[in-house]
């Protein structure tokens, strides 16, 4: 879409008209433009026809038969038995939480699990959250590398106790489209609904809700030429559905207040509008969309499609693609200034940094996931527009890619630390960078390591660098520490073998005691072994080795005829502690030595056998002490616990400054007693709104999870039975079980 109509601008109190630059509008998945024709149909609503539907005058009988008629075309659109199983409401966002809360609440002594995709929009997946707070539990399946649900993965997921299956009809993001009947199918075996968002596609793709099976299924008209303000809910008669407002008996008593009846009216005609034009809006964006995908390949270096090729399995209005070394905001605003709208990631998500949950869910780099742009084509525009697009993309990335150093730091981004996960730029390694004339200069400063390491590093640098615009010449030093070995490793386990039998090894640590390390390292042991895993728990707190009380063991270890120490075991984790060394409140006095001998012996001379993963908690701070155990322990990564307050968070920074000084990577940051749920339903945040997420989003680094204040995860490590193993439906024992399926995830 082109505008060339007038701008109104109002200063100082005076109208004046400005004539708009040329505009091409590619956000379509975002919101369109209101049809003239529907337009025109709405304004009768406003001006004449203004009575209230639940009025007895003509008037409202007049908005009563508009309602009726809208019903119907809505109906008509998605192929519903009938028009009184449309429902309207605000909008999609409030479609979904009646469709999630209300099925949940009118089924709750049925049942209290929901499964659901991880790649649901925030509306399903915020409302599945909040029932989760109130006794709810849920299963999250995951999608492949295009975002495709797979259907045995939701038939694996259903237990007895599954009340609603939420999957999207097309993702939001990536434009994937879900294999509904197959999944609605599997569900209605068990007697279960499907809900499933329709948000992206409706008035672009078929929908035929009978021939598909779903049970509920959500629109929101302003994404298909239809006004905003309203949203659609379709009901299968049959599905059991709770009311979330509360008032008067509007729409079947399950949605009250006044009607929108302009806004209704509008949708009405925009679905009237949208059904006659289906065959030929598909047509039309599916050249688009291919001339598109075809111009940038040709015309954009470093262009990356996400999700499906375009085709079957990809909805014709969703082109979601990154471009690496490029931050997709930047991207964004300067096609903004070229006339083009874009979005840079969902509509959901714009006003945030926050990188798009799908990207990542699919395996996308983090880098690539904040560089991705979403153009979205719609009925209203022309190849022409599309061929401007083609070539303004492409000058403006080679701008953002000319040489200077911000574009070879993100180059350097993608290089990763030989046998780490993390690149050399998360890590502080990289020390200068000079760019310019068509040459580029790094220093690297390595705090270990050894002179193959140092000459992978430098290959790698070479490698990203090269490739940018305007490069002629790469000049890349790695040094080695002085006095460094030449065979040392990156920390002192490198050219050790792995503990026999144990696959990764995670500390867990803080930047201060009192934060609940302790009792995060055991509910998240429990909360592993829950999901299969088979577990260990190593407790290194010399200071006050609490965890054999939190895990109810009181025997010593014994041991093995090969002299090997023999770990007790409760709940399903096996554990060695400095608590199995003292009696009773006896002090640790020990010398450092002394210490990490015990731990060495604590490692590789128990009889671990074979283990999924050992959690090592580690004593609170960041001294001496703490890095010597990081060094002395062969650590896959390390997790940091925090609460949300600014006092806690300063000290967590000194934490991942202890693991990167050892070369350890940060598998991500958990914020403890986040907040407190009311026995109203109200979260109450004692200590502060969010700060941990923050600072994992300043420091780069997975935000892992919110673990809230709960009387029973204290009641739990008081008896020895922690609250994943007494209750692990509860939503404290689901926060905890989340937060080792983050964990878990970020290993895989």
């Amino acid at each position: 879409m082109t505008f060339d109509r007038e701008a109104t601008n109002l200063s100082a109190g005076k109208r004046t008209e400005e004539p708009l630059m040329r505009r091409v509008f590619l956000d379509h998945q975002s919101t369109t433009p209101v049809l003239p024709e529907v337009f025109d149909a709405m304004k009768r609503y406003f001006l004449e026809a203004f009575g209230s539907p639940s009025s007895l005058h003509q008037l409202g009988l007049h908005s009563r038969e508009a309602l009726a008629r809208a019903r119907a075309q809505v109906a008509s659109l998605i192929n519903a038995e009938s028009p009184d199983d449309i429902l309207f409401t605000s909008g999609g966002t409030e479609s979904a939480n009646l469709a999630v809360k209300g099925t949940a609440y009118a089924n709750q002594r049925r049942g209290n699990h929901i499964v659901l995709s991880e790649i649901e929009h925030p509306a399903v997946i915020s409302s599945v959250e909040f029932l989760e707070k109130h006794g709810f539990t849920s299963t999250r399946v995951k999608v492949d590398a295009e975002g495709l649900v797979n259907p045995q993965e939701v038939r694996n997921a259903i237990t007895d106790r599954t009340i609603l299956v939420c999957v999207h009809h097309v993702n939001h993001d990536l434009g994937t489209i879900e294999p509904i009947p197959e999944i609605a199918g599997i569900a209605a075996e068990k007697g279960i609904p499907l809900f499933a968002d329709a948000v992206a596609s409706g008035g672009w793709q078929p929908i035929d809700v009978r021939a598909m099976g779903v049970k509920l299924l959500s629109l929101s008209p302003h994404r298909c030429y239809g006004p905003k303000g309203v949203g659609v809910l379709y009901r299968d008669r049959r599905a059991r559905l709770t009311s979330l407002i509360h008032g008067g008996v509007q729409e079947g008593g399950l949605r009250a207040g006044t009607e929108n009846v302009p806004a209704i009216v509008g949708a009405g005609v925009a679905a009237e509008i949208a059904l006659r034009e289906m065959r030929q809006r598909i047509s039309h964006t599916t050249r688009l969309q291919k001339r598109l995908w075809e111009g940038l390949q040709g015309n954009v270096p470093c262009v990356k499609l996400n999700g499906p090729e375009p085709g079957p399995r990809r909805i014709s209005t969703n082109l979601n693609i990154s471009v690496e070394f490029i931050e997709g905001e930047a991207l964004a605003l300067l096609l903004d200034a070229q006339g083009i709208a874009v979005a840079s990631g969902p509509s959901c998500l714009n006003k945030s940094l926050k990188v798009s949950p799908v990207l990542i869910a699919i395996g996308l780099d983090h880098s690539l996931a904040q560089g991705n742009v979403i153009l979205s084509p719609g009925n209203d525009n022309s190849q022409e527009e599309i061929d401007y697009v083609i070539e303004t993309f492409g000058e403006v990335v080679t701008r953002l890619l000319m040489l200077n150093e911000e574009v070879v730091i993100n180059a350097l981004k993608h290089v990763k630390y030989p046998g780490y996960s993390r690149d050399i730029v998360s890590f502080g390694l990289v020390k200068q960078v000079a760019a310019g004339n068509g040459a580029v200069s790094v220093l690297v400063q390595l705090t270990g390591g050894n002179s193959q390491i140092a000459q992978q590093i430098k290959t790698d640098c070479e490698n990203a660098l090269k490739p940018l615009a305007d490069v002629q010449r790469v000049f890349v030093e790695v040094k080695l520490p002085v006095g460094q070995p030449a065979a040392a490793g990156a920390n002192a386990w490198a050219n050790q073998n792995k503990v026999p039998g144990i696959n990764r090894v995670v500390a867990v640590a803080s930047g201060k005691g009192g934060v609940g390390k302790s009792t995060v390292s055991v509910n998240l042991a429990c909360a592993l072994k829950h999901l299969g895993a088979q577990v260990g728990l190593l407790d290194c707190d010399i200071y006050g080795p609490s965890i054999p009380l939190m895990m109810g063991i009181n025997q010593k270890p014994t041991i093995s005829s090969d002299e090997k120490l023999v770990p007790p075991a409760n709940h399903g984790v096996k554990l060695m502690s400095m608590g199995f060394l003292l009696e009773g409140d006896q002090p640790v006095i020990w010398r450092g030595p002394m210490i990490m001998k015990t731990i060495q012996q604590f490692v590789m001379q128990v009889d671990w056998g074979q283990l999924d993963y050992l959690l090592v908690d580690l004593p609170p701070g960041t001294g001496d002490a703490q890095l010597s155990l990081c060094q002395t322990v062969p650590l896959t990564g390390g997790v940091i616990v925090t609460t949300p307050q600014e006092a806690a968070l300063g000290v967590v920074r000194k934490g991942i400054a202890m693991f990167q000084k050892v070369n350890v990577p940060i598998l991500g940051l958990v914020e403890n007693m986040s907040y407190f749920t009311a026995p109203n339903g109200e979260r109450i945040e004692i200590f502060g709104h969010g700060g941990g997420q923050s600072e994992a989003q300043r420091q780069n680094i997975h935000f892992l999870g919110e673990i809230p204040i709960y009387t029973e995860i204290r009641v739990g490590g008081d008896r020895g039975v922690p609250v994943v193993v007494s209750d692990p439906g509860a939503p404290c024992g689901q926060a905890f079980i989340r937060l080792a399926q983050a964990l878990r995830e970020g290993l895989e």
